[in-house]
């Protein structure tokens, strides 16, 4: 194994996901892969075995307790797929504080096979996690072309991991003041925005407990085709706006029309994670940093869909064009300084968000770049992978949350929803008038929901 900075501390929004980790709602975000052809259990191991190496954070645990806690090397674990006969079958999902953040489970079919990582988000977050694949992937393509032992693809500097948190006390005083007057501003109107939770869906309501957590080997999906995006993509620019902003724009208005149709409330805060890596950190291993910008609106039927895009994209502008880090970063600093106001928002009676919009990007153009590719798909060893989704963690009073990906000419959204108010079912059906939605805005057939929960 090689040389790691642990013990480590943790950073802020570290100790609020460890904190925020509970039973039936871990704070776990999952990764659906589908592949055609055959993969050698062996060589995937070993693969594994060797990435890891350069992603030590996946292989690490929190130790003691309190201001106490500390980022630990568990160098007794080893990192192996789960075959699973059955995808129905219960598991469960990395805690860690008991073991390493990183599950991994596999289903094969014929001469197919999915496999799902499930990452605890404290130990690594998305870009993260999609570089880590992307450098198994690589490791494994190299074992199955008979080199003894994989070479990493690009330089990672695990020494950069005792320095991954971006705060602003690193930046300018400038930054320093403009951000603190842009959270200042911030303050009273979020403070005062209570956002409403995802209705519970019909038939939903006197659900108690959530059901045994499940591999996902199969998340219902909305899938948008190459035209489809394109149109999007005209769209939004003709606004002045990214497709990041307009996908935004209609979940909000997606979980207005599901919360007036269930007798849900109007005020909505979608959460969007933003990298937070600064321009060093480009080849530093898989690790958790990431921010988080609130997008509060309160939305009606009157409410004109330009207004909501408009409204977004000026929600947004700081962290696309200033790269400031999130709103929620120096919130996360004061709260990991002072226990008891982390107890307290913790504790907090209401929802803190409604739910959470994640965009993964391109990982084959970004991520992937380095492996072959086959009609614009990725080869790993001797398979193809044919279609990814993703989903980040639901909270108790924060039932939905969505996971964007591009990739093989398409646009695929997927999800996670409280197993307690919503469930499979009304994931489903949530997804389905998701996808009406895109329908109606690209003037095309085919944006219908795949696929059916796992």
């Amino acid at each position: 194994m090689a040389s790691a900075p642990f013990p480590l501390p943790l950073t802020p929004y570290e100790r609020f996901m460890w904190r925020n980790d509970r039973p039936g709602y871990p704070v776990v975000w999952s990764v659906w892969l589908e592949l055609l052809g055959a993969l050698d259990e062996r060589l995937l191991d070993e693969a594994l075995a060797q990435t890891i190496e350069w992603h030590p954070f996946l292989a690490a645990v929190v130790s003691g307790r309190g201001r106490k806690a500390r980022w630990t090397f568990a160098s007794s674990v080893r990192h192996r797929v789960e075959w699973m006969a059955d995808s129905r079958s219960p598991i469960e999902l990395p805690d860690i504080s008991r073991e390493p953040g990183l599950r991994i489970v596999g289903s094969k079919r014929g001469d197919n096979a999915a496999l799902v990582f499930h990452f605890n988000h404290a130990s690594c977050d998305g870009v993260g996690g999609i570089q880590f694949l992307g450098d198994l992937f690589a490791s494994y393509s190299q074992l199955v072309a008979g080199e003894s032992r994989a070479a990493p693809v690009r330089s990672l500097d695990i020494q950069t991991l005792g320095d991954r948190y971006r705060s602003t006390r690193f930046a300018s005083l400038g930054q320093r003041l403009g951000h603190g007057a842009r959270l200042a501003a911030w303050f009273p109107k979020g403070l005062a925005f209570r956002p409403s939770v995802l209705a519970p869906a019909p038939g939903r309501a006197g659900k108690t407990s959530p059901p045994d957590a499940h591999a996902l080997f199969r998340l219902p999906e909305v899938r948008l085709r190459g035209e489809q995006v394109a149109a999007l993509r005209a769209q939004a620019r003709g606004a002045g706006a990214s497709v990041n902003d307009l996908l935004l724009a209609e979940a909000l208005l997606a979980v207005q029309r599901w919360n007036a149709d269930n007798g849900g409330g109007r005020r909505i805060r979608l959460l969007m994670p933003t990298n937070q890596r600064r321009p060093d950190q480009a080849e530093t291993p898989a690790a958790n940093i990431v921010g988080f910008e609130p997008i509060d609106l309160v939305v009606d039927d009157s409410t004109e869909w330009g207004n909501v895009l408009a409204q977004v994209r000026d929600r947004t502008a700081a962290v696309k064009k200033l790269r400031q880090p999130s709103l929620m970063d120096d919130w996360m600093a004061i709260l990991a300084a002072a226990p008891p106001l982390l107890d307290g928002l913790l504790s907090f009676p209401s929802a803190l968000y409604t739910g959470i919009v994640s965009n993964l990007g391109a990982p084959a153009d970004h991520f992937w770049s380095h492996l072959p590719q086959e009609d614009g798909k990725v080869l790993v060893g001797e398979a193809r992978l044919e279609g990814i989704g993703f989903a980040p963690p639901i909270r108790p009073r924060s039932a939905i949350s969505l996971g964007v990906t591009s990739y093989g000419g398409q646009l695929s959204i997927t999800g996670k929803a409280c197993p307690r108010t919503v469930g499979a079912p009304g994931l489903a059906r949530f997804l389905e008038r998701l996808g009406e939605q895109f329908q109606a805005r690209t003037a095309e057939p085919e944006a219908q929901p795949v696929g059916s929960p796992g």
